[in-house]
């Protein structure tokens, strides 16, 4: 997902996403290995648990694991929720 969009170019634009069931269960796997020492709960994230080690300093830099990045991919996924008329999953 993020890997062959880095290595190509980093083109912007449409990135369409084939099969975004894959994409959404391959994204919370990488979102929650950002995160070591947090247990997410996708969709209610307020039953999210955290060690007490646990800080977002992992995400405050700039490059190729930023959040500049997250946000990226989550303007893909909305994108392909909205191609698809699953604006209601999406809000």
């Amino acid at each position: 997902m993020i890997g062959p969009w880095i290595r190509g170019g980093r083109k912007t634009g449409h990135n369409p996403i084939p099969d975004l069931e894959a994409f959404v269960e391959e994204w919370w796997g990488w979102w929650s290995s950002l995160q070591p020492g947090r247990q997410i709960k996708p969709g209610k994230p307020e039953d999210s648990v955290m060690d007490e080690e646990f800080s977002w300093d992992g995400l405050d830099r700039t490059g190729s694991c930023g959040i500049v990045l997250v946000m990226v991919t989550l303007v893909w996924w909305g994108e392909a929720v909205w191609s698809k008329g699953g604006e209601a999953e999406w809000k």
